[in-house]
This record gives structure tokens, C-alpha cells and sequence, in this order.
């Protein structure tokens, strides 16, 4: 029979060390602080040697886990309250009372209360990095949780969670809460429970089964009230209202970002000098950057300069302290009365609206580009939206925008008393939309649009006359005296104008009569879209002669041999 595993204790440089086998045939050495001498200490190594052959024993893999650590604490135990503590947390994981993941994860608990508040302290996200991130709303969600969740669940142990819990708090929310918030209570709960099974595993299955989540229709929750593009600028320009308030609103309205991404803005993001902004973190984890309004960056130098330049990991908006601006949705209503500004559907919202909040200055910077004409991609390197469908959300809107002819936002840098800045906004990459939404892209002047559409005008005149090629050969025989020089200026001129025939005439005679544009459009055409048409020496149709018998003609206008193409094609 193998001998029974046992501790021993040994003495290294005045300092006294447990050296415990842990399974596998390892062994692992813990510090003994609290013992000088060696009955004390071999006492302490028995004792640890007790504790791995009783977690061992249990059979858990997971018991190796935890293990070491447990016996480095036990080690280090110097009074009676902490070994009482350490064999209290050795009964529990033997007789199955305790996680041990919960353990290992330094919870602190194993109820519902404790998680929670594990995880959105941060110590769940620095635990399980893979698993688990950081919320940066984690002191909204702490919120609900305190006031919704936790004094109704929040002392029921996780192994004793079940779905009728659950139920509890969802009957105990007001009856006047929006489906948007209902949901997100049902998600800090299922949250929850769901980092128990994995990564904590402190229980085996999720108790909320797939479809209890409340359902809602996407767009359904009400939407807050924006604010007029010249309701917004009194605002701004209102000397009554906090300075920094101001600013911020005006920012957040014409760069689009989500307020609390500007809330974490720091210098370092923005570059005065190329006017360029840049956003590392944000919501979607995708990072973007993009070139600032003239005037918000006229805005943001003056700012700058006048708190002093600060250092780049200071934050853009801060209050005079360097604290975060963090403002509540009533206070900026009290700020808009302060304004002048009392139109009952910001500040009471209406049946389909909510009261105006700063998400409303994102959906004011989206409505407002897209009805000066920016383009969809523009908008959304900004507000970093990754679907179409978002977007579309504020088509309507900016139509009524643009049809009842609102003016736009007024420069950020004027309405703050800096003066106005020299260059323009932004010029709109397409025209404003039209009563029936329809998107005119901005025609580009027309020597480009020639360049860019020479090879798409010379396609057009080969599908239309299927090569205007002169059936007269005295005419052809005049042009091929100088074939090169007409070629080279047909491309650079417009094609010449078809006349009006009689529509049962042949189709050879509906052509122009020949000159020299024409059949050098003809031969360029031919070697340009040879390709566009099959194999060139097949019957391209060229009004009722096939291309055999037009070769020897074209080739008679240009004065090369088979017409300028290679033998074969």
C-alpha cells in the first residue's frame, strides 16, 4: 500500500517553508511568516498537507485550481480568526456549499448581489479578460441595479436562483415603463446569471430559459425630441448657461459623436494642427477618425489656449477642476429654459416622443447633414454607424428639414463670442433631397465627366449605329489621305448630330454622311470595345452588312492594313 502523502517543513535562509504534494506528482512550497521554529512549522506543514488531501479527495478538477492559493493563505494564517476563516472555506468546498470558481474569482460571495457587484466594479472583466468585458456604462447599469434588482434578489444565493425570481422583479417594475427599459432589466439579470455557468461556474445551467426576454420590435421605443437647428444655436449663444455646457452641446450636435465618447475626449485625440479628430474607443469597438468643421475647430484652438493648453491626457471637456462634464438629462432641460427655450415637446416629449436629452444632439447632427446632402458614408464615419438601416431612421425627418427650408447649425466659434471662422462648412456631397427623397449626385465638371466618359461614349455609339461607318467610297478614299489627324481630334471633339429620317428607311441610311469625326469615332470604337462584342471577326452587326465586309472599308478610312487589327481577330 503507497505511503499517505504527508507536508514537510524546511528552513531556507532564516525563513521557514511548507512543501505540500498537490497531486500529480507535484508539489508546491508555501511561506510560513508566522512560524520560527520547526515544531510550529512542521505543525503548519501537517495541517497544509490535511487541506490538498481533502480538496483532492473531493474529486473536482477544478479543486487544483485553487489549490495553491488556498494553501499559500492557509500558510500565512498568523492568528486564530484566519485559520478558523481558512477551515471554514475548506468544509464548504468539500461539502459543496461554496463555488469554487467563485472562489478562484475573488467574488466574495456567492449570491446574486455579489456578482453583480463584482462585475460592474471591474473585477469580473480583470479575472476572465477573454471572457468578460468592461462596461463603459457600468455606472447606469449599477443604477438599475441597485434601485430595481438588488433589493429584491439581491441576498438569494445563485445555486437557489430560479426563474420565479426573476418574475419577482419584472412584476415589480412601474407600469409606466418604457419597453426599452423593461428589456434592459431582464438583460442585467440574464447577464448575470449567464457569467455564473461561464466563466464562474458557480451553476451548472442558466435557470432563464431562451424566450423570456421581453420582445421589442426594433424602432418601437420612442424616440427623444430633437431640438430645432435655430432652437439649438439660441442655445449655445445664451451667456447664462454654463460656458462648458455650451461647447459641449455644440460639439456633440455638429461632429455627431455619442456624448459619452466626447465625455472622454482627451487632447491627445484631437490634432489642432491638421484639424483632425480621433476616436481609439468607442461603442462598436471600431476606431475612426475623420477632419473637424472649420468652425468647431476654430472652436476647440480657443478653448485650448484658454484653459492654458493643457496636456494631452486631459480631457477636452472637463470642469474647472479637470473632472469629467457629466451632466443628467433634466439639468440640460433646465439649461434649455434658461435659453429661452420651452417648446412642450422637449421638455414633456409627446405620444410618440420622449423629453429632449443629449442623444437628441446626435440625431440633430445626423438630420441636419443629411438634409444639407451629405452622403450616408460621411455621416457615418462620424457617428460610427455600421448599417444603412440606422441611418435611414432620419431620411424622413431630414426631408421635412430640407423641404421646410431650415437653416443650418451657425458656426460653433461665432455663436460662443470667438468670431467666425474664414472657411465655409463643409459643402454637401450631393444635393439636398427632393420632396420625394430621391439622392441627385452633384454633377462633376464637365472636362473631367468628358475624360471619364470617353470610353463609355464611344460604347454608346457602337451599340446605337453599330459602327458609322461612310458607305460612299469616294469619301473614303478622300479621308484616308490624312486618316491619323482625324482620328486624333474625333476623340477630342463631340460626336456629330444624327439627322432625322423616315422610319422605314434602311437602317445604313439613317446614318449622318460620312466625315472625318464619324469614321474616326468608328475606328476607335472598333479597336477600343472589340472585346465588348465577342470575337471580332464574327458578325458584329453594323446595320445590314456584317463585319467582314465593313473591315476592308474601315481599313481603306485609317490606311492600315485589315483595318488596324491583328491577322485572325
Amino acid at each position: 500500500m503507497p505511503r499517505e502523502a504527508s507536508g514537510h517543513a524546511f528552513e531556507r535562509h532564516g525563513k521557514w517553508y511548507a512543501r505540500t504534494p498537490i497531486g500529480g506528482g507535484k508539489k508546491h512550497i508555501s511561506p510560513l511568516p508566522s512560524c520560527t521554529s520547526e515544531a510550529p512549522a512542521q505543525r503548519r506543514a501537517v495541517w497544509l498537507a490535511e487541506i490538498a488531501r481533502s480538496l483532492r479527495g473531493t474529486g473536482e478538477p477544478t479543486h487544483l485550481e485553487i489549490l495553491p492559493k488556498l494553501l499559500d493563505r492557509a500558510g500565512a494564517a498568523s492568528d486564530t480568526k484566519s485559520t478558523d476563516a481558512v477551515r471554514e472555506m475548506v468544509r464548504r468546498l468539500v461539502n459543496h456549499e461554496s463555488s469554487i470558481a467563485q472562489r478562484v474569482a475573488g467574488v466574495g460571495g456567492d449570491t446574486f448581489g455579489d456578482v453583480a457587484k463584482a462585475w460592474t466594479s471591474g473585477d469580473l472583466a480583470k479575472k476572465y479578460p477573454d471572457h468578460i468585458k468592461a462596461k463603459r456604462s457600468a455606472n447606469d447599469d449599477r443604477s438599475w441595479l441597485e434601485h430595481r434588482v438588488l433589493p429584491l434578489v439581491g441576498g438569494v444565493r445563485l445555486r437557489d436562483f430560479k426563474l420565479d425570481h426573476a418574475e419577482t422583479v419584472m412584476r415589480a417594475l412601474p407600469d409606466d415603463f418604457a419597453p426599452a427599459s423593461r428589456r434592459h432589466v431582464a438583460q442585467l439579470m440574464n447577464r448575470i446569471v449567464k457569467m455564473a455557468v461561464y466563466p464562474l461556474r458557480m451553476i451548472e445551467t442558466n435557470p432563464l430559459p431562451s424566450g423570456w426576454m421581453p420582445k421589442q420590435r426594433m424602432g418601437a421605443g420612442k424616440k427623444q425630441e430633437i431640438p430645432y437647428t435655430t432652437e439649438h444655436d439660441a442655445f449655445v449663444s445664451c451667456a447664462g448657461v454654463a460656458f462648458e455646457l455650451r461647447l459641449f452641446a455644440g460639439f456633440v450636435a455638429r461632429e455627431g459623436m455619442r456624448h459619452q465618447e466626447a465625455e472622454g475626449l482627451t487632447w491627445s485625440d484631437v490634432d489642432l494642427d491638421r484639424g483632425l479628430v480621433r476616436l481609439d474607443q468607442n461603442k462598436t469597438d471600431d476606431p475612426r477618425a475623420w477632419a473637424l468643421r472649420p468652425d468647431v475647430l476654430s472652436a476647440l484652438s480657443h478653448w485650448h489656449g484658454q484653459r492654458g493648453k493643457p496636456a494631452g491626457d486631459a480631457l477636452v471637456f472637463a470642469r474647472h477642476d479637470g473632472t469629467t462634464l457629466r451632466l443628467e438629462a433634466w439639468r440640460y432641460r433646465e439649461a434649455l429654459k434658461v435659453a429661452g427655450i420651452e417648446r412642450t415637446a422637449l421638455h414633456k416629449g409627446s405620444d410618440v416622443t420622449s423629453p429632449t436629452a443629449f442623444h437628441a444632439l446626435r440625431a440633430l447632427f445626423v438630420t441636419e447633414a443629411l438634409a444639407r446632402g451629405m452622403s450616408e458614408a460621411w455621416v457615418s464615419d462620424r457617428t460610427g454607424h455600421r448599417s444603412s438601416q440606422m441611418i435611414a431612421t432620419y431620411k424622413r425627418r431630414a426631408r421635412t428639414y430640407s423641404e421646410a427650408k431650415m437653416p443650418p447649425l451657425g458656426p460653433l466659434d461665432a455663436l460662443l463670442g470667438w468670431g467666425s471662422s474664414e472657411r465655409t462648412p463643409t459643402p454637401p456631397e450631393r444635393t439636398p433631397h427632393a420632396s420625394n427623397g430621391s439622392e441627385r449626385v452633384t454633377k462633376t465638371p464637365q472636362k473631367k465627366r468628358f475624360r471619364a466618359g470617353r470610353r463609355r461614349q464611344l460604347s454608346l455609339l457602337i451599340r446605337r449605329s453599330r459602327v458609322r461607318v461612310p458607305v460612299d467610297p469616294p469619301e473614303n478614299e478622300r479621308l484616308a489621305t490624312n486618316s491619323r489627324d482625324a482620328e486624333t481630334a474625333a476623340v477630342s471633339e463631340p460626336l456629330p448630330e444624327r439627322e432625322e429620317v423616315a422610319g422605314d428607311a434602311p437602317l445604313f441610311e439613317r446614318h449622318v454622311a460620312p466625315d472625318d469625326a464619324v469614321v474616326a469615332h468608328a475606328h476607335a470604337a472598333l479597336f477600343a470595345h472589340r472585346d465588348d462584342h465577342g470575337a471580332i471577326g464574327g458578325e458584329a452587326q453594323a446595320g445590314t452588312a456584317g463585319f467582314s465586309e465593313l473591315r476592308p472599308r474601315v481599313a481603306a478610312v485609317v490606311g492600315r492594313p485589315n483595318g488596324g487589327f491583328a491577322t485572325g481577330q
